[in-house]
């Protein structure tokens, strides 16, 4: 009979789990996006089509994932490796509810709190519907906290080495996973002496069997993918790759009133995660888990301390997603300020049930501002600058949200290969020229000698042997200055609409003329007139209330308007007049 009811609570745990998964990603793919996105996603997807190596670290776990998803035959490429975001978030709800379950000792409705709060945050379901590498490592410490546990309640050398194998694989997705695996492998290690003696080779070894799927890097290099970025064939580049070296820059750099200011902004991003009305809870379950968990609690606690701490410290505008390991934690808590509150201080179980009508409220509130559903505006800003070029045009552009969505439409969707794109950011790394001359041999054969010069200097930056930075910057402008005056007479040349506060883009080509040509300025010796309809653009989204727009998008936006102005203020200028 025992046997027979424990297999009975298992199957009723299972098939409720298996609710909550499929409940969740019907949610997801509901408001998942139907192609590219602004940012990474149309690299990403373009990696994982080609099997080619993406920006640092290289992501090879998840390439590799988002290829199989490729495969699917359904839908689009990009909406195939979105669905990839869809059921890694919904299985990181599944494992976050179990982790919280077993933590408290039982699957009640505390569990389901948490887990739900942590799916209808804001953050986590716009990642969830679309290409982005943040979903695979929120699962991740959704699992390693969840195998740590059970590793501590039953103290099982398979389960210890499962945790190490599978720190070694998350550590092939996105870096930020440091900030829940090391905390996690130091109380690990710190248990016990004897503990370490066994098993601490072993340890090692399954850690970097999981580690070594970074080999696709060199491996995937040699065969020269069509995106081989950082070229990472020698050890050297490897290592600059998977540490992401030209990123460093950028980190720990600031000063104590920025980070105090970035402090003030994660505080209100949280907020915007979790209403007020429940946030007050998290406090007593950082008690309560601490307590009652003890070395659990403080690792979840230094997991959250650890993510803000590194995150703050990193300067990029889209650094919101990093904050999500630190999001997680709070739901955890949450659960456990909800269990201790209803069922130890006020012993109102059953008004718990209200509860989880309020954890609706953030699903109610999020649901216009994450829906993608019809969100074409990076997929059609892409369209519309390749529609303001002319055949065989060259395009040079500062603007990485441009560039990485024409990725995808270019060599995913196979549309507008005769146009020339060359990201003018990724020129300052050697790397880019093995593309280039691969895709565009002769641009580089045309322009050689201005390439070699640059180069030689470039190699010296990249080592940290550069003596003067001006010079660098001499040669870095005279080579794209070859580009343009060297192909001019044969091809259209062009630039993208330009960041004001980008000092290379007004050095570029002085003595031509940039004539406002669609979306996009067209280089000319000369003001000649040379007709563009803006009716050919397709603005779909752009005016749907229902596609939320945030302020990177609005910004993008902005640029329809301003160029058809500027096109305007120049048909005037030269005499000319369009109607659209």
């Amino acid at each position: 009979m025992k046997v027979l009811t424990l297999d009975r609570s298992f199957l009723i745990l299972f098939e409720m789990k298996l609710v909550l998964f499929f409940a969740i990603l019907a949610l997801y793919i509901s408001t998942l996006c139907p192609t590219v996105v602004f940012i990474d996603s149309g690299e990403l997807t373009t990696v994982s089509y080609t099997l080619g190596i993406a920006h640092p670290t290289g992501y090879p776990l998840y390439t590799i994932m988002g290829r199989m998803f490729t495969l699917i035959p359904f839908g689009n490429v990009a909406l195939r490796v979105n669905l990839l975001s869809a059921i890694l978030s919904a299985l990181t709800i599944v494992i976050l509810y179990s982790l919280i379950s077993l933590c408290l000792g039982s699957s009640s409705l505390f569990p389901l709190l948490g887990s739900l709060l942590f799916a209808f945050s804001y953050v986590f379901w716009r990642n969830s519907t679309v290409a982005e590498v943040y979903p695979l490592t929120t699962f991740f410490t959704a699992l390693l906290l969840l195998i740590f546990v059970k590793w501590q309640r039953k103290k099982e050398t398979h389960i210890l080495y499962l945790l190490f194998f599978l720190i070694g694989l998350a550590f092939c997705n996105h870096l930020i996973i440091f900030t829940a695996s090391v905390p996690v492998a130091v109380f690990v290690l710190k248990e016990k002496r004897p503990l370490f003696d066994k098993h601490l080779f072993n340890l090692c070894v399954l850690f970097i069997l999981g580690l070594s799927l970074y080999l696709y890097l060199p491996i995937r290099a040699t065969r020269e993918p069509l995106l081989n970025w950082g070229n990472p064939t020698v050890f050297e580049r490897f290592i600059w790759h998977i540490t992401g070296k030209q990123y460093r820059v950028w980190m720990f750099s600031q000063s104590v009133p920025i980070l105090g200011k970035r402090l003030y902004n994660y505080v209100r991003l949280l907020f915007e995660q979790y209403p007020p009305y429940i946030l007050w809870i998290a406090p007593l379950g950082i008690i309560e888990s601490v307590r009652k968990l003890k070395l659990i609690g403080w690792v979840m606690l230094s997991t959250f301390l650890l993510n803000i701490f590194y995150s703050i410290n990193y300067d990029i505008p889209d650094i919101d997603s990093y904050f999500l390991i630190s999001f997680l934690i709070v739901s955890i808590w949450l659960g456990f300020g909800f269990n201790r509150l209803f069922t130890s201080i006020f012993r109102l179980k059953k008004f718990a049930y209200i509860l989880l009508g309020l954890c609706l409220i953030p699903a109610i509130k999020n649901y216009p501002r994450v829906n993608q559903r019809k969100n074409y505006i990076a997929y059609n800003y892409g369209m519309n600058v390749l529609k303001s070029v002319k055949h065989n045009g060259i395009v040079l552009t500062n603007l990485w949200d441009i560039y990485s969505p024409i990725l995808y439409i270019r060599y995913v969707e196979n549309k507008r290969r005769d146009v020339v794109m060359i990201d003018k950011e990724l020129l300052r790394r050697s790397w880019y020229f093995k593309y280039l001359n691969r895709e565009y041999p002769w641009l580089i054969e045309d322009s050689k000698l201005e390439v070699k010069d640059y180069l030689k200097l470039l190699d010296d930056f990249e080592h940290n042997r550069l003596k003067d930075p001006n010079e660098i910057q001499r040669n870095f402008i005279r080579m794209i200055d070859s580009f343009i005056y060297k192909n001019i007479s044969e091809r259209p040349v062009y630039t993208t609409f330009v960041n004001g506060y980008d000092r290379d883009i007004r050095e570029i080509a002085p003595s031509l003329f940039r004539i406002p040509h669609g979306l996009i300025f067209q280089f000319d010796s000369t003001e000649s007139y040379t007709p563009f309809s803006y009716d050919s653009f397709d603005l779909s989204g752009i005016f749907d209330e229902s596609v939320y727009k945030d302020k990177r998008t609005k910004i993008l936006i902005s640029n329809y308007p301003k160029m058809m102005r500027l096109r305007e203020l120049w048909l005037q200028k030269i005499g000319k007049y369009e109607t659209h």
